[in-house]
């Protein structure tokens, strides 16, 4: 079989002139001799090559920016172009960034760009804070290689600063540990062409604490607010911390201003509190007060010692009282008495814990209360010697009993006596004695005192009779003229000497004996503070 080609060659060899009839036949080369001849035809195949394909490119490759936090940059231009030979289809654009949104962009691309065309991308970058940023923009296409990228890079600029603040420190000096000071307020003018407000206030310590007052509201240009600031220390040291402070707009308070600070400084001294006892132990009578006993509350540390309180706790706090002579403020070296006292309501324990609340980094300070009740001792004191009639100066004795009623076991029980005569002192054989379940007796000895209206004082008959003889031996030796004024005189005298006579009796002299008197002398038997008494009859004469 001869092929196309091989017949085309064979027909031009003839030296014969072809008429090719190429538009006879479509798909086939046609030739004739002549016309009206036989005609010669071959059909043909051909493949047409395909376009080229669509090939995207990005002018610039990449995009950097400067802006101030807080404000969006001037728009930068890059350009897609298609310099290949078919259409670009354009699937997705995105723009990524850490944080999201720091760079956004538009485009006049559309879905499909022509071979030879191009588009332009308009691209800012707005940060928030003061940083470097990276971003890309990504197009996914049909074009080889796809996915094509711009990248982008951001420099954030830190703006003016919004506040000024005065004073530009605080120092609070030495403060009492666990207290509060007194507030120190820090001022801050807005001194940026915006409102702004200060969103917050933290301090790298928290024994600095912060009150915004009214800087949290929105201050135009030049306006001010007020910050206040308080140190309360917990322990004995020295302090230095930073107020930091986080400005705003108020339509974006965490953005827009870089953050500003100020320094606060501070120290402390301890105090140190001390109870001089650890545990205190009561016993009374049920229903009756114990003695009172006493605590002392020092302070020996260097700071002062604030008191919050001391009171009574646990579930007998009614049993126990209190009081004290504790200041609210303790000065080092100082100290103050806490005085307690027991009521227990039956016979039965009372613990309980005094407590003093301070601003020692130790705080509370407490003593363990433990107390008693006793059930009432049931017995009686009687005066076995009932009266007794002595001299002055002599000694009386009585004799006393203590018995235990009802079966009850009576412990030691003290003995005193009130109502003694003046000057007079009164002993027991036993000042304490214990009856236990059956009686005890003792002896109260009461002493007088000797007296001078006690002293006989006598005068003899010699002097006495001796002075009447004298006048009368002196009036014979008288004028006669005198005799008569002298005889009244005389008989007075003789009268007198007969009244004296008539004291003094046969003996020779005279007494002053005071009149007896007769005391009634109390005898207290006592039980803690229960008492028992009897009464004694003491007669001097």
């Amino acid at each position: 079989m001869v092929q196309p080609d091989q017949q085309l060659r064979r027909i031009a060899g003839c030296g014969r002139k072809l008429h090719i009839l190429d538009h006879l036949l479509p798909g086939a080369l046609t030739v004739s001799e002549s016309p009206g001849s036989l005609v010669q035809s071959v059909n043909l195949h051909g493949t047409a090559p395909p376009p080229p394909p669509p090939v995207a490119t990005f002018t610039p490759s990449s995009l950097s920016f400067t802006a101030v936090a807080g404000t969006i940059s001037a728009a930068q231009k890059v350009q897609l172009s298609n310099t290949g030979g078919s259409p670009l289809t354009i699937q997705l654009i995105s723009v990524l960034s850490v944080p999201v949104g720091l760079f956004a962009q538009t485009n006049n691309c559309g879905v499909s760009l022509a071979a030879g065309a191009s588009c332009t991308f308009s691209v800012t970058f707005s940060p928030d804070s003061p940083h470097i940023d990276q971003g890309e923009i990504v197009v996914y296409d049909n074009a080889s290689g796809s996915q094509q990228s711009v990248n982008m890079s951001g420099t954030a600029t830190a703006p003016p600063a919004a506040m000024t603040i005065s004073p530009a420190s605080l120092d609070f000096g030495s403060q009492p540990v666990n207290t509060s000071s007194a507030g120190q307020a820090i001022t801050m003018v807005n001194s940026s062409t915006q409102s702004v407000v200060v969103s917050s206030a933290s301090s790298s310590d928290p024994a600095f604490a912060t009150s915004m007052g009214n800087c949290s509201q929105a201050l135009a240009p030049g306006a001010s607010c007020a910050l206040t600031v308080t140190f309360v220390p917990s322990s004995a040291k020295t302090y230095s911390a930073t107020i930091a402070l986080q400005i705003g707009s108020p339509s974006c308070p965490i953005c827009g201003f870089p953050p500003q600070s100020f320094p606060v400084t501070g120290s402390a001294l301890a105090p140190a509190a001390t109870l001089s006892s650890s545990s205190l132990t009561f016993s009374a009578t049920e229903g009756t007060t114990s003695a009172t006993q006493t605590i002392t509350l020092e302070n020996s540390g260097e700071g002062l010692l604030v008191l919050a309180g001391i009171s009574i706790s646990g579930a007998n706090t009614n049993t126990y009282q209190q009081t004290n002579t504790c200041p609210s403020i303790v000065n080092p070296g100082s100290s103050c008495t806490i005085s307690i006292t027991f009521t227990p309501l039956l016979a039965e324990s009372y613990p309980a814990t005094l407590v003093v609340a301070d601003n020692d980094p130790n705080s509370p300070q407490t003593t363990s209360l433990n107390g008693s009740g006793t059930t009432i001792p049931d017995f009686v004191i009687s005066a076995l010697t009932p009266a007794q009639s002595i001299l002055p100066g002599a000694s009386a004795q009585f004799s006393l009993s203590v018995t235990a009623q009802n079966g009850a076991s009576i412990p030691a029980v003290s003995l005193t006596a009130t109502g003694l005569p003046p000057g007079a002192t009164a002993s027991f054989a036993q000042s304490s004695i214990t009856p236990a379940a059956t009686s005890a007796t003792t002896t109260l000895t009461i002493h007088t005192q000797q007296t001078l209206a006690n002293h006989k004082r006598s005068m003899s008959a010699g002097p006495t009779a001796t002075l009447p003889v004298l006048a009368l031996l002196g009036w014979f030796f008288l004028p006669r003229k005198q005799r008569r004024h002298w005889t009244a005189l005389g008989l007075l005298l003789f009268a007198s000497l007969g009244g004296v006579a008539a004291l003094t009796g046969c003996g020779g002299g005279f007494n002053l004996i005071p009149p007896a008197k007769t005391y009634t002398v109390t005898v207290i038997a006592s039980i803690g503070s229960v008492q028992q008494t009897t009464t004694v009859q003491l007669t001097v004469q």
